[in-house]
């Protein structure tokens, strides 16, 4: 019950307190997906344009994700932590419920366009929609993890945003977002596979393409995603023991 509470009360100031931060991509976001969705499919095709269009979505995954970590960072590790320790709640508390409501902050924005695409024709139907939207949390919590990894290692806030933003771009680049996964040699496809949005991409096509539920590719998604919380979590908790 005490989890619970603290969960909603960050999620709740993460979409009310910080609503122009974390809903700042939405309207690229929208347009993205509009012009995208009909360039695209009158440009190459219709099964090249869902190619394409799903590494976009995921794109938005990562637009939120920065901000928060960056966010989760400052709070955790500055003065302000000292209000979250004087409260009966173990730290490990404070930190799962503040990376747990961050991810699902993510969330909206890439729920909304996948809904948009999908009512201007990208073929989902219902199952198959909660399918992804659950893909995508698994996959934001990975993103969020890996970004706190190393901003927990800086100890210059104002450098934090740009870190953040560096580990974005990694992100975005080593990952099957404009380009079929096949394509890359396997080595790199191995290496590929350690980001989390990759997984999540190359699910959502299996499933949107083929219709193919891949039990085997989400369940590596939620193992790497874990991987990168439990570093990110336990990076953030070292640096939360040392402030105050």
């Amino acid at each position: 019950m005490r989890f619970n509470v603290l969960f909603l009360y960050f999620l709740r100031k993460n979409l009310t307190n910080r609503w122009e931060i974390t809903f700042s991509p939405l309207m690229s976001a929208i347009l993205g997906t509009i012009f995208l969705t009909y360039g695209l499919r009158a440009f190459v095709g219709e099964t090249s344009s869902t190619i394409m269009l799903l590494g976009w979505l995921s794109i938005q995954i990562i637009a939120v994700s920065v901000s928060m970590a960056v966010l989760v960072t400052i709070e955790l590790s500055t003065a302000s932590v000292l209000f979250y320790k004087s409260l009966p709640i173990r730290e490990s508390e404070i930190i799962l419920a503040s990376n747990l409501s961050a991810a699902l902050t993510t969330i909206p924005i890439p729920t909304l366009c996948l809904l948009i695409a999908s009512l201007m024709g990208l073929k989902v139907n219902v199952s198959s929609f909660l399918f992804m939207v659950i893909s995508l949390y698994i996959a934001a919590i990975g993103v969020l993890g890996f970004i706190l990894v190393f901003s927990s290692l800086v100890k210059n806030i104002v450098r934090l945003s740009i870190i953040a933003s560096f580990l974005a771009s990694i992100l975005t680049y080593i990952s099957p977002i404009y380009y079929p996964l096949n394509v890359f040699p396997l080595p790199v496809q191995v290496i590929m596979c350690l980001n989390p949005l990759t997984l999540h991409i190359k699910f959502t096509r299996q499933l949107v393409i083929f219709g193919e539920l891949d039990y085997l590719c989400i369940t590596y998604l939620a193992g790497v995603s874990s991987i990168w919380f439990i570093l990110g979590y336990a990076s953030l908790k070292r640096k939360m023991e040392k402030t105050g």
